[in-house]
């Protein structure tokens, strides 16, 4: 009975044994993300496009990302090709600030060591009625991502299950061509037409003898507008002439212009003026209040400039602040993508840092997250507080550290504090911060 007893004592010891061990790997197994945005009200947004499935979708940000989705490109979790409308969320990361605000991590792995230092990264994702949808096997998504860095010895990365990041595929770097044509073809200011009041020079008056030229009676007292393609100094020349005839017909297809046709009479007298005959091109300008039309439309098209003016200064602006550069790849899921490298330590310092926050903390608050700002290497990194006997701190390249405090404010220590400590070799330090809500970070980050 005694070794029957401990045989099933074995047994259940053995199977509660098995129980734990499956229950452990299982939660191992399933990690949540680790994308965690310090305070959700400045974590970076997306932003949405809509478009139709069988149609596809070409768009261009405001940073000259672009993004190419062919149609029947998508498709839903049971994999079936997704038709009609499909919501397309897209944002980008290209700053220190813009990582710290997202909670993107740039260590490969969990408590990994190895960081990244990132010339840009995008996260892209799609639905369609409540469903998240996927890249169809063997369709791409193609992605000229913005460049603000020169990328030279990255590689593109993905985040596997928004845990782990993995080399994955190829990129291509270039200028952004969209940029230096929009510049090239927006630099040339519009030129304002030419208002009639200004256009004396061009104007003229038919006077003779009504007598003898009866039909010229309807023109008697009327201005003609010399037509742009005649040469003001026509008018100095045939305004010199005699002329004895004139002939006035209507141009074709021309809305208000007339020929007007000029003949000295051959009298025979060896005259370099006898015998002679021109022919000008000219509008009739016929009263004041002809004038006032004139006025009236002159004003509309200087108008319709300024507007055109307007909203090629706009473009020209927006292209001007698209990146120089653009990184070209072939997304074959959606997720986060990242033209990354391993950041180089050699020039990082391990110090132990404490801050002038520390006595105001209650044992009950939550713990203090800690990130270290690589701007120089446009890298971030977080801190434990069980890590803040070695943060390290970057020498000659410019960093800062911020500190996500239990009522939402941050503390900054600004890189002119933290070189000093370096410059005096210390390896110990207490810093003093600022503070500033989420809010006034946002706003001091915002473009």
């Amino acid at each position: 009975m005694k070794n029957s007893l401990t045989l099933i004592r074995t047994i259940c010891l053995g199977a509660i044994g098995y129980f734990l061990l499956i229950l452990l790997f299982a939660c191992s197994a399933h990690r949540g993300s680790r994308i965690a945005p310090p305070v959700t009200d400045i974590d970076i947004p997306f932003q949405k496009h809509r478009f139709q499935a069988d149609s596809g979708m070409q768009i261009r940000l405001s940073s000259g990302t672009q993004i190419r989705i062919e149609p029947g490109s998508l498709v839903d979790a049971k994999g079936n090709l997704v038709r009609g409308e499909v919501e397309f969320r897209v944002r980008e990361f290209h700053s220190t600030n813009d990582m710290l605000r997202s909670g993107i991590p740039l260590n490969t792995q969990r408590n990994g060591s190895d960081r990244l230092q990132s010339a840009g990264m995008i996260e892209m994702r799609a639905f369609a009625n409540d469903q998240v949808l996927e890249v169809a096997e063997g369709k791409t998504i193609g992605v000229d991502l913005a460049g603000y860095r020169n990328s030279s010895g990255y590689d593109l990365w993905y985040m596997e299950g928004d845990d782990n990041w993995k080399v994955r595929g190829n990129y291509r770097s270039d200028s952004n061509r969209y940029k230096i044509e929009a510049i090239r073809t927006l630099s040339d200011s519009l030129k304002k037409p030419r208002s009639p009041q200004e256009e004396e020079d061009r104007t003229f008056e038919l006077v003779g003898n009504i007598t003898e030229i009866p039909y010229l009676k309807p023109y008697a007292g009327m201005k003609w507008r010399l037509d742009d393609s005649e040469k003001i100094e026509v008018l100095g020349i045939q305004g010199r002439v005699h002329w004895e005839n004139v002939r006035i017909n209507k141009v074709k297809n021309r809305q208000q212009v007339y020929a007007l046709t000029f003949t000295q009479f051959d009298r025979g007298e060896g005259s370099p003026e006898s015998g002679i005959q021109k022919t000008i091109l000219a509008s009739p300008m016929t009263t004041r209040g002809d004038m006032k039309k004139r006025m009236a439309i002159y004003e509309k098209e200087v108008a319709e400039v300024e507007r055109r003016e307007r909203e090629r200064q706009e473009a020209l602006a927006l292209a001007k602040r698209e990146a120089d550069l653009v990184q070209s790849f072939r997304a074959d899921r959606m997720g986060i993508w990242n033209v990354d490298r391993f950041q180089k330590m050699e020039d990082c310092v391990p110090v132990y840092v404490r801050f002038d926050f520390e006595k105001s903390i209650k044992s009950g608050d939550r713990p203090i997250r800690l990130f270290a700002l690589y701007d120089g290497d446009n890298s971030v990194m977080e801190y434990a507080p069980s890590d803040w006997k070695a943060v390290y701190l970057q020498k000659g390249k410019s960093m800062r550290l911020i500190a996500l405090l239990p009522n939402d404010q941050l503390a900054l220590v600004d890189n002119e504090k933290i070189q000093p400590v370096l410059e005096q070799g210390k390896t110990e330090v207490s810093f003093e911060t600022k503070r500033f809500s989420a809010k006034e970070f946002l706003k001091m980050t915002t473009p």
